[in-house]
C-alpha cells in the first residue's frame, strides 16, 4: 500500500487518524502497532507469512537486546550471534541467489564443475523480496549495537520496541531511525495538538507533490527512451535519461521521506530528515551527506568507525607509520575501510554487480576527493558543482542499468563527443517531457524555498497546500500512484 494511493489516502490513513487521536494516550503505541502490521500485511497479501517472520524477528531481537544488556563475559558473543541471526535472514531473501549465480559461474569458467558437484546441485530460492527488509532489518541492528555500545538501555516493553521497528510511516523505505531520537517519543504518553498536526499535514502534502507532480511524471522520460533500442540511442539522449531518472528517484525517496516525516509530526514522533538539499554539494562526500542521511550515518556509525578503531587496523597504521610515515599509514588503513563500506553500499542496494559497480564508483571518488580533488572545487565552488553533477549523472546510469552490456554502451557513448551527438529522439523526447525536466530541475535547486520563504501570509501558504493536494489526488486517480521506486531494496 503506497502512501499515494487512494487506499491510503482515503481509506487507511483516515481510519488511522481517527482510532489515534480517539484511543487512549497509554495505548497509542498498541494502536500505531495493529496498524503497521495490517499496513505490512496489506503488502505481503501474496506472502502471509512474511508478516510472521517479521513477528519473529521482533521477538528474537527484543531478546537479544536484554540478553545483551544483562551479560559481562558473553556480550560479545552475544551480538555476534544476534548480528548473524538478522544477516542471515536478510542474506536468504536478498543474497543467496546472487552469490550462488556468481559461484557457479565462478566454477564454469575455470572448468571446476567436476569439483564442485554438489555445489552445482544447489538450485536458487527464487523467493520473493519482503518489503523494506533492507530498512527494517538496519534498523534493528542500530538497536542492537546502541545497547552493546551502552549508548542505550535495552527496551523493557516489547510494544514499544516493535512500535520504534515498525511504525508505518518509515516501514517501507526508511528513515533508518535510531531507538535514542525516538525513545522519549515512544515512551511519553504523547497528546498529539493541531499545530503538530497540521504542520505535519503540511509536510505530507508537500511530499505526496513531490512523488506524484514531479517524481512520477519524470518516469515518462525512461518510457521513452525504451522505446529503442539501446544501441541505438545518441549520447545527449542517455544523459538525458540519466538526467531524468536522477531527478525522479530524488523525488520519488524525498517525497516519501517527506511523508514519513510529516505522518511522524501528526503522531507526536519526530523522524529525521532524509535528505537536505544534495544538489548544493561540490564533492561526493558532500552530497552522500546531505543525499539518504540516515544509510550514510549508519555506515558511519555503524561500519565504518568500528573498522577504523578495530585492533587490527589499529596496528596496521602503526606498521605502516613506521615503515613509510604516518599520513601514508592513515591513508592506506582509511582506503581499506572506505573499500569495504562503499562496497557493502552498493551491495545493501541491491543483489547484482551493477549496484556494486555503483558503489565502488563512489569509492574511487572519495579516494580521489581526499588526495586533491577536495582542495581544487572546494577552493572555486563553480568549478566544484559542475564536477558533481557531471560525477552524480553518471552514477544514476550505473544504478539504473543492471544488465552489464547495456551498462557498458551507455557509459561510453556519454563520452562520444562527435557529430550524432544530438539526435531527433533525444529532441522529441524532450520537447514530449519538458514540463516535467523543467519542474524537476527548478524544484531540485533551492529556488523554490527562497521564494516560498519570502511569504509569511497563511492564507497564500493554505492555498498553495490545497492546489498541490488537489493536483495530486487528479493525478492519482488519473492513475499516476506508480509504486516508490524504494521499495526494491
Amino acid at each position: 500500500m503506497v502512501f499515494s494511493s487512494l487506499n491510503f489516502l482515503l481509506v487507511f490513513l483516515p481510519l488511522f487518524l481517527i482510532s489515534y487521536y480517539l484511543i487512549d494516550t497509554k495505548l497509542k503505541n498498541i494502536c500505531v502497532l495493529f496498524y503497521s502490521l495490517g499496513f505490512y500485511a496489506y503488502g505481503c497479501i501474496d506472502n502471509p507469512h512474511y508478516v510472521l517472520i517479521l513477528i519473529a524477528s521482533l521477538l528474537v531481537n527484543y531478546i537479544f537486546g536484554l540478553i545483551i544488556e544483562r551479560a559481562v563475559k558473553t556480550r560479545k558473543f552475544v551480538l555476534t550471534l544476534a548480528i548473524l541471526f538478522n544477516v542471515a535472514i536478510l542474506f536468504v531473501f536478498k543474497y543467496f541467489d546472487f552469490f550462488i549465480d556468481i559461484i557457479k559461474y565462478l566454477i564454469t569458467r575455470v572448468n571446476f564443475t567436476s569439483s564442485f558437484e554438489t555445489v552445482m546441485r544447489i538450485e536458487r530460492l527464487n523467493l520473493v523480496l519482503p518489503i523494506g527488509i533492507s530498512f527494517y532489518t538496519f534498523q534493528i541492528m542500530s538497536y542492537i549495537f546502541d545497547v552493546y555500545y551502552k549508548k542505550i538501555k535495552s527496551e523493557r516493553s516489547f510494544i514499544n520496541l516493535s512500535t520504534y521497528i515498525i511504525m508505518f510511516p518509515q516501514l517501507i523505505a526508511g528513515p533508518i531511525l535510531r531507538y535514542s531520537d525516538v525513545k522519549n517519543d515512544i515512551e511519553k504518553e504523547r497528546n498529539v495538538n493541531r499545530e503538530n498536526f497540521l504542520s505535519g499535514l503540511k509536510v505530507f502534502i508537500f511530499g505526496l507533490g513531490s512523488k506524484v507532480i514531479i517524481a512520477n511524471q519524470l518516469s515518462g522520460v525512461n518510457i521513452d527512451v525504451n522505446v529503442f533500442e539501446f544501441t541505438s540511442l545518441s549520447a545527449s539522449t542517455v544523459w538525458l535519461e540519466s538526467v531524468a531518472y536522477g531527478l525522479q528517484l530524488y523525488f520519488d525517496f524525498y517525497g516519501y521521506s517527506l511523508m514519513a516525516l510529516g505522518l511522524g509530526k501528526m503522531m507526536g514522533i519526530n523522524i529525521m530528515k532524509n535528505f537536505d538539499e544534495p544538489f548544493k554539494a561540490v564533492t561526493a562526500g558532500e552530497f552522500w551527506r546531505r543525499w539518504h542521511i540516515s544509510l550514510g550515518s549508519w555506515f558511519k556509525d555503524y561500519m565504518l568507525y568500528p573498522i577504523l578503531m578495530s585492533k587490527k587496523m589499529t596496528g596496521l597504521r602503526k606498521v605502516l607509520s613506521k615503515c613509510v610515515n604516518k599520513s601514508f599509514g592513515n591513508f592506506f588503513v582509511n582506503f581499506i575501510a572506505m573499500f569495504i563500506v562503499w562496497f557493502t553500499t552498493g551491495l545493501w542496494h541491491g543483489a547484482h554487480v551493477s549496484f556494486v559497480l555503483w558503489g565502488l564508483y563512489f569509492f574511487v571518488f572519495m579516494v580521489l576527493e581526499q588526495i586533491f580533488i577536495s582542495k581544487i572545487v572546494k577552493s572555486q565552488r563553480w568549478l566544484g558543482h559542475i564536477y558533481l553533477l557531471i560525477v552524480v549523472i553518471m552514477s544514476f546510469t550505473i544504478f539504473s542499468n543492471e544488465n552489464l552490456s547495456v551498462l557498458i554502451f551507455k557509459l561510453r557513448k556519454m563520452w562520444e563527443i562527435n557529430k550524432d551527438f544530438l539526435d531527433v529522439n533525444c529532441i522529441n523526447i524532450f520537447r514530449t517531457n519538458l514540463k516535467a525536466i523543467v519542474l524537476g530541475i527548478l524544484f531540485a535547486s533551492t529556488l523554490p524555498q527562497k521564494i516560498y520563504g519570502l511569504s509569511k501570509n497563511k492564507y497564500l501558504d493554505f492555498v498553495i497546500i490545497l492546489l498541490v493536494l488537489a493536483l495530486s489526488l487528479f493525478l492519482i486517480y488519473r492513475g499516476y500512484n506508480d509504486p516508490f521506486m524504494y521499495f526494491r531494496f
